[in-house]
């Protein structure tokens, strides 16, 4: 994996554990289980779907360009400009708050993100 440019990668080895370590004898999950479980959704999660809203200015655009089917909020402004991956917003100086909401998904995994906006 880190060959691949998947930096965040760890190999865990188990001694003698066979190729079915998360199950004890009577087939039941044991904690290897729960191990790989709290180990491998957020890495899985990381790689595929990690997205940020990244902001220059008034210009918003998604950290991960292979994001799809994307829509776009702005509580508190107006999108201007929107070109799928990135949003164009004027804020409005009265509005309470002013926050912008992407959704979409990468590699068929769903996402969703906001940045409040300072």
């Amino acid at each position: 994996m880190k060959t691949n440019g998947v930096s965040n990668s760890n190999l865990f080895t188990l001694h003698n554990a066979g190729h079915s370590p998360h199950i004890n004898s009577s087939r039941e999950v044991n904690d290897v289980f729960y191990f790989i479980q709290d180990n491998m959704d957020p890495f899985f999660h990381d790689i595929t779907v990690c997205n940020d809203i990244l902001a220059d200015g008034n210009i918003f655009r998604l950290k991960n360009q292979n994001s799809s089917n994307v829509t776009w909020q702005a509580a508190g402004g107006l999108i201007l400009e929107n070109s799928g991956n990135e949003v164009t917003i004027a804020w409005f100086s009265n509005a309470p708050e002013h926050i912008v909401r992407a959704s979409g998904t990468i590699r068929g995994a769903g996402f969703t993100y906001e940045m409040n906006v300072k």
